[in-house]
């Protein structure tokens, strides 16, 4: 287990929005940078997003767009959460007993671990087609 210390977390610049949280939902987000040190060669910017207790990040380059990013994050989660069920995204059990299903949702979303502009009907749609095609 590797803990990140404060120093090697930059400050925002004003580009990055700030943490985020809805009074209406459980929701929060935000955005920090890492400096380069004992976990990266260099520094990375680190996207989060906490769904109801679950916690999804998304570690990206330096100078990655931070809104395609964040549209990114979204659209995964949200997927995540739809196909493994609300309440059981929340147990690692459930979702570490089908690796495979996540693999796959990953692969198909962030492909090679590159970002791409999706929609959400065309990630529901290319979502749909992977999962017809497994089964």
């Amino acid at each position: 287990e590797y803990q990140v210390s404060q120093s090697e977390i930059l400050p925002l610049d004003s580009k990055f929005w700030q943490r985020q949280a809805s009074s209406n939902t459980n929701n929060s987000r935000g955005v920090f940078r890492l400096a380069s040190g004992k976990l990266f060669s260099e520094p990375k910017t680190v996207l989060w997003l906490q769904i109801k207790g679950a916690l999804f990040s998304l570690i990206c380059e330096e100078k990655v767009n931070i809104l395609l990013a964040k549209n990114q994050l979204e659209l995964v989660a949200k997927a995540i959460v739809e196909h493994f069920g609300s309440e059981t995204v929340f147990s690692a059990k459930s979702v570490n007993e089908r690796p495979e299903e996540l693999y796959m949702l990953l692969d198909r979303m962030i492909p090679n671990g590159h970002l791409q502009f999706l929609t959400e009907k065309d990630a529901k749609r290319e979502i749909a087609r992977e999962f017809k095609a497994y089964s």
